[in-house]
This record gives C-alpha cells, sequence and structure tokens, in this order.
C-alpha cells in the first residue's frame, strides 16, 4: 500500500459466469520473525503457509464491510486490551490488522484444523483455539477491492468506497518506482530488467534509516558495505546516495587515537583476528562503524574500502565540488587508517582485512592481496585528482598510488601466465599465491590497475581455469550458457568456493571493461537466466544461484547483487561512464555485435541506438546537474568510416591508440542537452588472422593474414615464441616450453583502422597423456599426438627392476591405441611413464591407480622412525601455535590450528584409538597389501611433525640405507583452503651420489586435512588426480570413498570423526643408493606429519 503498511487487492473477473463467486480465506497473523525474515533458502519453504499453530490466540471482530484481527500475545492479554485494561504482554504488545472488504462478502469464521479448501471451510463450526476468516468476492467484470493493513500507519480508517482511490495510489506509486531504469533491447530477457532492478532497489532502500540495506528481506540491516550503495547513483537515486554516504561519514571515528600498537590480535578468539578495543590501530581515527549515525558499534569487518569506492563513484556521477569538499576529511582519514593498517611496512601492498563480501574465511595472514590494493590503489589514484581540484596537496597520493601499481605488477602479475596472483605471502618464505579467485580479477581491472592487454589476458583466465557450470532449460536459444564458481579452492569453506550471482555479474562487468562485449553479455544473461528466470523467485536478484553446491538458491533481492546488477546494465551493457568531477560523460555501448537497436534511460541520461545497414545512430540526452561533453566510444564494424554527424554537422574522430579485440574510434560532442550523433562505416569488414589455436611445445607455428590486412607489431609479454620473425603479412616462429592457456598479441592495420589482436593459444607438448585407468585392478593408458606427423614412441613404465618397456604407434595428431600394463609391472599408487622418441625423452607423466595389484612377491620393509617421532597425532589441535605470528593486524588461522577468522573456536578431536588397535603387532595392513609400522603403545609417539610455526621443526631428516624402488608414506596433517593448488610440504628422499626423488604435498591431490573429506562435483570442487587411500583414525577402517563410508552429503560438513590419515607414495631410483628421507612444511599455517615408512626393496 502507498500511505500504510499493508497489501491491498483489485480483484477482476473476465467473461466469467454471472454468478461465479471468488472464496478466500485469511487466517495465522503471529508477529514472530524467522531466522531470516522468510527468506527463500534459508527458512522453511512453509513458513508463510497458513498452518492452525499460527491462528493460536487470534481473536476476530467482524463486521459488515471487514474484520478486525487482534494477535500476538496471550488470548488473555488481547481479552484485557480489549476490554480497556492494561494487558500483561512484556516483549509481546497487542498487534492488530484491519480488513475491508466489499459489501455482501458473507465473512464467517471457521476452524483452520478442519480446512482441506476454502469452501469446505466455510461449512465448519467457528473455532476458538484455530480461528480464521472467510468471505466470498463476486467475480463481475467490476473490480472488487479487500484490503489489509495495521491501522496505526494508515492516515485514516478506510471504508471500501475509499479502496478503489487507494489501490490506485499505490498503483501508481509501484509504476513511478518501476519506471527508474526503462530499458529495450532486442533480448526479451533483459526487457524485464528495468523494472525488475528498479523495485528490487527500493526494496533495498530504508527510509527510516536512510541507507542501504544489506538485503531487502534476509539480512535487513545497514551496512557501509559491501555493494549495495553503487545502485542510488547507478540508477539516478543520488539523493539516496548522498543520505548513504552522509549517515555513515557521521559514523567516521575523529577523536580516538592509534594509541594501541600492531599487533593487537583478540586472544579470546585465538589470536584468528582483530581485537575490538577502542585505540587500537583498527578502531581508532579513520574507521567507520557499523550503523549509520553513530560511533558506538564495532564491526569485524573492514567496510571502509567499499563505502569509499562507492562514494567516489558518487563523486564521478554528480561532479558536486561542494560535496567533495566537505567529504574530503573522510576520505583522507580512511587513507591513512589503512595504510597504517594493512600496509604497515610500506611495500605497496596491502592486507585484505575481510573488506569483500566473499570474505568470510579469507585470511591473509599480512600478505599482500591483489583486490585490497587494487582498492587502494584506485582510492589514492582520485585522491590526488580530488586534492589538485580542491587545493589539497595531491603529492602524497600521487605517490602512494604509484608505489601500489609497481608493487602489484612486480609482484602478482604473473606475465608468464597473464593474470595476476591471489596473494604474497608476507609471512614464512613470502611465495606468490598463484591461484586467483574472481574477486582478484575482477576487482583489478575494476579499480583500473591494468593496460588493456592485462584485462583482456585476465579475463581469459576466467575464460579458461574458473569452473564453468551450465545453465540448462528447455526453451533456451542456446546451450552454451554457464554460470561461473568464484574458486577452484578446497576444502569448502563459506563463502570461498560458491556460485554467487554478484561475483558472476562483477566478473561480466570485468568483461565489459576489458571491451569484450560478446563474452561479457553471455555470462550476464547466464546469470539472469539462473537467476530471475530458472530460479525459484521470478526476477529475482539473489545472493547465491541453485547452482551452488553448498547452499544451493538463497535470498531474495540481496544488497550486493542489486548493486553490481546497477553497474553491470548501467556502465557493463549500456557503457555509461560519468566523469562529472570533469564536466565529461563517456559512452562506451556494450552492446551484442548483432544488435540493431536499444535505448536506455533514467534521470541521468536517456539514450537510444537504431542500426541500419551501415549506419548507426545515437541519440542521447544528458540530465546531469551541469553540461557534459559527451565522448562516444565504438568499436569500429568497418574498416573506414564514411562521415561522423554531430547534430546534423560533420565532426571529427580519433582512433584510440593500442585498443586491444577490435579498433575503437571516439566522438566528441560538446555540451549540448541533447545530441544526434550518426556513424556512416564503410569499406570491408575487419579481417582476422588465420593460425593453429594449438601450439606446440619446440615446433614452428605460423600466423598469416589476408593481403588487406597489415601487421605491425608482435607483443609477447608471456615469453611464447622463440626465433620469432614476421613481415606485413605473417608470423613464424618457434614455441616455447610454456604449456598452458597463453595469449599474445599482434598489431594490425586494415584501412582507416589499426588494433591489436589478441592471438589466444593452447600451449601442448608434442606428447601428452590421453587418458589412463585410474580405477579397476589393471593399468592402462593412452598418449596424445599433437603434431602433424606420425610417431613412433617408446613407453618405460616404472623404470628399473620392474620396468615394462613398449612401442606403441600414434599418427598424426591422433591418440595411440590404449596401452596395457602387465600385472607384473604395475604398482598400486604412482606408476611413471617416460615416453621417448627414439632416444630424446618427449613426456613424462605419472599413472596413479591405487586398485591395481602387482602380481610378484614384492618385499617390503619398514622404516624405524621411534627416534624422530616428536608427537602423538592426537596433539595436533592441542596445541598452541604461538609463533612465528604477524606482527600487523590481521586475519589468521587460530591458535588451535585449524578454523578461520569467522570459526575462530573451531577444533576437530582426532581420536588414533583405531588405528592403534588395528596394528596387530604394531603392523598395520592396508588394501593395497603394505604393511605400515605403527606402534600400539599409546604412551608414546607417533607422528613427525614439521611445521613453520615454531612448535616443531620445519624439516626432519631420517637416515635410510640400501636401495628401494618406492616409498610408501602414511602421513596426517593440516591444510587450509589458502593453501589449496599450493606445494604445503615436501617428502625429499636424497641418494648418497647427491640426487634426490620428491614428492610435493599439493593440496587437494596430495595433501588432505585431517579433519575432513574433499567434496568434488567436476565443476567447482575437482581433483587431478584419483583420490588415495584414507586411513580413519578413530576406527582403523582404510577407504578411498570416505564420503559412502561416512554417509556424507554436499560441500559443507564433510567432517571426519576422529580424523584421518592419507596412503601416499614416491617412485624411486632403484639403481641408486638411499642416503636419507626428509619430511619439510613450505606453506605457512600448516602442519605436515608422517606416521610411517615402508620402502619397496
Amino acid at each position: 500500500m502507498y500511505e500504510a503498511d499493508g497489501m491491498i487487492l483489485k480483484i477482476e473477473g473476465n467473461k466469467l459466469p454471472s454468478d461465479t463467486r471468488l472464496v478466500w480465506l485469511y487466517g495465522g497473523p503471529t508477529n514472530k520473525r524467522f531466522s531470516r525474515e522468510g527468506d527463500m533458502g534459508v527458512d522453511a519453504p512453509d513458513c508463510f503457509d497458513l498452518k492452525p499453530d499460527y491462528c493460536v490466540d487470534n481473536i476476530y471482530r467482524l463486521d459488515d464491510d471487514g474484520f478486525d484481527v487482534w494477535y500476538g500475545t496471550s488470548r488473555e492479554n488481547i481479552q484485557r486490551y480489549l476490554a480497556g485494561k492494561n494487558p500483561e504482554t512484556g516483549k509481546n504488545p497487542v498487534c492488530q490488522l484491519t480488513a475491508v472488504v466489499p459489501d455482501a462478502s458473507s465473512l464467517l469464521l471457521g476452524d483452520a484444523m478442519a480446512r482441506t479448501t476454502p469452501i469446505s471451510l466455510r461449512e465448519t463450526a467457528p473455532s476458538d483455539k484455530y480461528p480464521v476468516v472467510s468471505g466470498t468476492v463476486s467475480l463481475r467484470k467490476k473490480p472488487s477491492y479487500i484490503a489489509i493493513y495495521n491501522p496505526k500507519t494508515a492516515p485514516a480508517a478506510w471504508r471500501y468506497d475509499d479502496l478503489a482511490a487507494c489501490f490506485d495510489r499505490a498503483d501508481k506509486s509501484r509504476a513511478e518506482v518501476a519506471s527508474t531504469v526503462k530499458l529495450v533491447t532486442p533480448d526479451p530477457y533483459f526487457n524485464t530488467l528495468g523494472p525488475a532492478l528498479s523495485m528490487a532497489a527500493d526494496g533495498i532502500w530504508d527510509s527510516s534509516a536512510k541507507v542501504w540495506m544489506h538485503g531487502a528481506i534476509g539480512w535487513r540491516m545497514p551496512l557501509n558495505g559491501w555493494r549495495a550503495a553503487y545502485t542510488g547513483d547507478a540508477i539516478g537515486r543520488h539523493d539516496r546516495a548522498r543520505e548513504h554516504f552522509d549517515g555513515y561519514a557521521a559514523s567516521q571515528i575523529t577523536e580516538i587515537e592509534p594509541v594501541i600498537p600492531h599487533p593487537a590480535q583478540d586472544s579470546s578468539l585465538n589470536l584468528a583476528r582483530a581485537l575490538k578495543k577502542w585505540g587500537t590501530q583498527m578502531y581508532s581515527n579513520g574507521y567507520i562503524t557499523r550503523n549509520p549515525n553513530q560511533k558506538k558499534l564495532m564491526h569485524h569487518y573492514d567496510m571502509n574500502l567499499c563505502y569509499i569506492d562507492e562514494l567516489l563513484w558518487h563523486f564521478n556521477w554528480t561532479g558536486d565540488m561542494d560535496y567533495v569538499r566537505r567529504m574530503w576529511p573522510v576520505l583522507k582519514s580512511h587513507l591513512a587508517w589503512e595504510k597504517r593498517n594493512f600496509d604497515p611496512d610500506d611495500d605497496g601492498l596491502y592486507d585484505a582485512y575481510c573488506c569483500i563480501w566473499a570474505s568470510d574465511a579469507l585470511q591473509y595472514n599480512s600478505g599482500g592481496v591483489t583486490h585490497s590494493s587494487a582498492y587502494n590503489y584506485r582510492a589514492n589514484k582520485m585522491a590526488a585528482e580530488i586534492a589538485e581540484k580542491i587545493g589539497e596537496d595531491p603529492e602524497p597520493y600521487r605517490l602512494e598510488a604509484e608505489k601500489i601499481g609497481k608493487a602489484i605488477n612486480d609482484n602478482l602479475w604473473l606475465s608468464d601466465k597473464g593474470h595476476w596472483a591471489e596473494y604474497k605471502d608476507f609471512m614464512g618464505l613470502k611465495r606468490v599465491h598463484p591461484d586467483a579467485a574472481l574477486w582478484t580479477i575482477y576487482h583489478a581491472i575494476d579499480s583500473e590497475i591494468h593496460d588493456d592487454f592485462q584485462s583482456w589476458q585476465a579475463t581469459r583466465y576466467v575464460d579458461t581455469e574458473i569452473p564453468h557450470i551450465p545453465v540448462k532449460a528447455d526453451g533456451l536459444d542456446r546451450d552454451d550458457y554457464a554460470t561461473i564458481a568464484t574458486t577452484t579452492w578446497l576444502p569448502y569453506a563459506w563463502s570461498i568456493n560458491n556460485v554467487a550471482f554478484a561475483e558472476v555479474m562483477h566478473t561480466a562487468l570485468a568483461y565489459w571493461q576489458s571491451g569484450r562485449s560478446n563474452e561479457a553479455y553471455k555470462l550476464f544473461k547466464s546469470s539472469i537466466l539462473d537467476g530471475m528466470y530458472l530460479g525459484g523467485s521470478p526476477g529475482n536478484f539473489g545472493q547465491v544461484s541453485t547452482y551452488d553446491a553448498a547452499r544451493g538458491e538463497c535470498y531474495r533481492d540481496f544488497g550486493d547483487p542489486v548493486g553490481v546488477a546497477s553497474r553491470v546494465i548501467v556502465q557493463g551493457l549500456f557503457g555509461i561512464l560519468p566523469d562529472m568531477m570533469n564536466d565529461r560523460v563517456v559512452l562506451r555501448p556494450g552492446f551484442p555485435s548483432d544488435w540493431e537497436y536499444a535505448s536506455f534511460e533514467t534521470s541521468d541520461i536517456a539514450y537510444d541506438f537504431k542500426r541500419k545497414g551501415n549506419k548507426d545512430v545515437y541519440e542521447v540526452q544528458l540530465h546531469f546537474e551541469r553540461p557534459a561533453t559527451l565522448a562516444l566510444q565504438l568499436k569500429a564494424r568497418r574498416d573506414k568510416i564514411a562521415s561522423v554527424k554531430v547534430n546534423g554537422k560533420k565532426t571529427t574522430w580519433t582512433l584510440k591508440e593500442n585498443s586491444v579485440g577490435e579498433p575503437q574510434i571516439e566522438i566528441l560532442a560538446q555540451p549540448v542537452p541533447s545530441c544526434k550523433i550518426e556513424v556512416a562505416w564503410e569499406g570491408k569488414p575487419l579481417s582476422m588472422p588465420e593460425y593453429d589455436t594449438l601450439a606446440i611445445v619446440g615446433s614452428s607455428w605460423k600466423l598469416s593474414l589476408p593481403l588487406s590486412v597489415q601487421l605491425m607489431a608482435v607483443r609477447d609479454e608471456q615469453n611464447l615464441l622463440s626465433q620469432t620473425r614476421w613481415d606485413a603479412h605473417s608470423v613464424s616462429a618457434v614455441v616455447r616450453d610454456n604449456v598452458g592457456e597463453r595469449t599474445l598479441f599482434v598489431q594490425l592495420s586494415q584501412g582507416d583502422m589499426t588494433w591489436w589482436q589478441p592471438i589466444p593459444l593452447t600451449v601442448m607438448q608434442p606428447v601428452t597423456q590421453a587418458s589412463s585407468a585410474t580405477e579397476g585392478y589393471a593399468l592402462s593408458f593412452a598418449l596424445a599426438n599433437h603434431t602433424a606427423k606420425p610417431l613412433s614412441l617408446k613407453c618405460v613404465v616404472n623404470p628399473g627392476r620392474y620396468e615394462y618397456v613398449v612401442s606403441t604407434e600414434i599418427p598424426a595428431n591422433g591418440i595411440s591405441p590404449d596401452i596395457f600394463v602387465p600385472a607384473s609391472c604395475a604398482e598400486p599408487g604412482t606408476n611413471r611413464v617416460v615416453v621417448y622418441d627414439k632416444e630424446k625423452e618427449v613426456a613424462r607423466f605419472d599413472c596413479i591407480n591405487w586398485e591395481v595389484k602387482n602380481s610378484n612377491a614384492l618385499h617390503y620393509e619398514s622404516v624405524d622412525l621411534d627416534t624422530c617421532m616428536n608427537a602423538r597425532v592426537t596433539d595436533i589441535f592441542e596445541n598452541r601455535y604461538l609463533s612465528p605470528r604477524s606482527p600487523y593486524t590481521t586475519l589468521q588461522v587460530p591458535v588451535q590450528g585449524i578454523g578461520e577468522w569467522c570459526h575462530p573456536k573451531a577444533t576437530a578431536e582426532i581420536d588414533d584409538s583405531g588405528l592403534r588397535r588395528a596394528a596387530s603387532g604394531d603392523v598395520l595392513d592396508t588394501p593395497i597389501g603394505v604393511p605400515f609400522r605403527i606402534r600400539q603403545d599409546t604412551t608414546v609417539n607417533n607422528v613427525l611433525f614439521t611445521t613453520r610455526w615454531d612448535n616443531y621443526p620445519d624439516s626432519v631428516t631420517v637416515p635410510l640405507s640400501g636401495r628401494a624402488s618406492r616409498a610408501y608414506l602414511l602421513m596426517a596433517g593440516s591444510t587450509n583452503h589458502m593453501q589449496c593448488h599450493m606445494v604445503n610440504g615436501l617428502v625429499t628422499v636424497t641418494y648418497t651420489d647427491g640426487t634426490t626423488s620428491t614428492l610435493p604435498l599439493v593440496n587437494p591431490e596430495t595433501w588432505c586435512p585431517i579433519d575432513q573429506d574433499f567434496y568434488v562435483d567436476g565443476y567447482a570442487f575437482s581433483l587431478k588426480a584419483p583420490r588415495p587411500y584414507r586411513v580413519l583414525l578413530k576406527s582403523g577402517v582404510i577407504t578411498r570413498d570416505v564420503e559412502s563410508y561416512l554417509k556424507l552429503r554436499g560441500a559443507d560438513n564433510r567432517n571426519i570423526p576422529g580424523g584421518a590419515g592419507v596412503i601416499l607414495d614416491l617412485p624411486l631410483d632403484g639403481t641408486r643408493t638411499l642416503q636419507s628421507i626428509t619430511v619439510s612444511a613450505v606453506s605457512t599455517e600448516v602442519v605436515i606429519g608422517l606416521m610411517a615408512v615402508t620402502l619397496e626393496r
């Protein structure tokens, strides 16, 4: 309703018999709240159903044109209230709703327990315990109305005759809100976005708090982050945006000096996060508190970063320099706060202290993080620009932005792979973590730390390395829609590896910002189809997708996706990029290449695009507070332009230097209220190079161009080519050993156009493993020949004592027949394969199969580790890992060595009683036939722990002797999602001649957390190798299928009662004499444990 809290219905019949009546039923108000306000996916799906229990203690009063119902407390309290006495309600006040219905509604009370249908209920006797009310409405052509509202919020008591006007006012208000954003496109799925976004934006606005809320229904609370506050400016509600920014500017701490030095970690929360105490480096001047217009309530997030980034966009949208001056102290204090907290070592790389939506369980342990550094880069860069405009000193901010940009490019840009790393360790070996999440890519691009070459490469990383999950439904126009997961990290933790709408859409925005409009459109549409059309709530901007393996679909109109969708539609698809501090608006349409029309309108701008043949027309009206120059930036459709006109007059155009993907032109229109820009294209369509997308290491590679196109330069940032030669129409080179999905660039010129064309390549070795039997008792594999010639190859399987040598013929670009390894030569676990072309090694890989059985009478010998054991395996989470710890405020693994900052007291009870019982005579037999020496004596240590914490040494060496063909290992220890796809530890066997054999312990393939099992679904959660055997410590059971044995379900709650070890193996050189075996910890915040070693002699 428009004037009150309530709802009003308009009911009309259409071509129905004249005596048809609608029977309705109402009941069950309780004033009880659900855990998340009854929101989708988190509260029970039937929580809003009419249930008899909801009707208890309701009291109704019926009259001729409606009814009143009182509820919310006991029947006795309501009766006292109605008698004019003060009821004893405590926290449960008497609540009232009033209903107005048509005359002749035949209102009746009934018994909710007896109902099966509204009609049958009307035949039941009234119930004092479970009362409900029903009525009927004529379905004549003339409309009928029903209103139910809270009378305390209404301006007057309505009569039935008031309802038509009341409905019209409500509908007019709805229509006004729904028209905040208007758009028309050739895609019918997109044409609903305007009203859906408008209503969702209104839903997350709170008129009493005057801020954007975390969610429209669930999590309806004020936050200065995350991305909801982008909404207001993008859709033209600058009034609401300013109220939000003002409210939180008033919440910034200004009078509490940072007197408590780093680190100020909360000991009651096991040092996992900052101590909430005024005067620490974090909770002091510059910090913005949780709620608007007050400075009392601390939060455990750094929401400053999002708030400031949104504020800076507000400056861009409005260009209100008086407001910019007023907010300058807020920006200045924030930047000082960020610097002292998250870059105290002044290296230009900033720690990320839960500063984005996907923050829960992210903990970088004072590392230098791409996304937080990018935020601070943009903030400092804009602060320098602002300072210069308002008469402040810009130099400190300019220098800081330059320092951050250089630090990111020097430390976090992986030039050989073409994307940013997730972060660089501050502690330990200061390693770079290359496995970037979505937020790393899109925040870096959104904050403009990139050049166009970097953004194109980084989005290709998303194309090829981030899991894509098909979005399927009958009736879709294409079968390649797909949404994406945020990471590939294991084990699962909330917000670490999810399919979240805001994350997908922000990535689509990054594609648009990188000039990849077709790819951006497909990804955005995939997300729109997933959530708005195929989800449980039509038109929804929800939080998490139904394709999310852990949570499934949940929440309606969540703040984060509403804010991001606003930017994706306005700044991405329609390409509206305001720069009003410089009286300039950039229009960079991001339409798919086959669109021939589109239009868009908010209170800021209206523009209409039409294409007819080779002519494009843009009609633009700017409604900003002051006139602005319009810069229209377009992708070239052909290689020449016949003419460009602005408001009927011919004008010039410029070609963007170093445009990537397609030529881009810019047309400037001087400040006028409206303009019509006409572009007439001529010449030829742009020609593309011809080349093989598969590039083979060591082989020649060629690119050719038609005569109409000239090659100007080659840019090989990833160092893919050697012996490169090129001329005006071709490139020839030899492919370097940089295996993976890679990209180089060639600069092309055609007609009047020049641009850099990306050349995506898949770089592969000449020969690779095509397949292998990873299950079953037989070992087999096949080889792939990626060269253009047939190959005669020799394969040596398990070189050494039981080696198997076989020859195979592979046709050019073909696959070999399956090669079966005799049982006498196959080993359970890792089977090493070396492939030779004549005498030259051309491939080396491992075939892993834990089920094969070797037919030989193998001799196993256990290594006595007794004198090296330094702990009981049950000690792992009983310890307090206190040093080394970061000297700065940060988020880190709690002192017990398990958990994360959101669950700082989490632990796992490790119980090895079953393992010790199973080790009869101190020997543990295994399904693969390999025995391990396990002491049954519970008083002795049974594990050799290493870690980079001081509790245990970071490496331990055990002497060996003689020769062996393989070492089997029983290991147990810790790891976490922040160490995924990284070497957590090493097992190194050293020979007397100084050579070594090494097993890298990589989460998740060869290193597992002792406390849980990995969830695998083949999409967001994948393994690159077969699961090894896990030894369940509490029961002694040894299995490769923990999930089935323990009946685990889903990605969450994968805990293993009592914990589990893991059986691994390391093939050895049986011709060399053994000297020692060394176990070492490489990653920070993990523990590597060796429980037993058995050598195959």
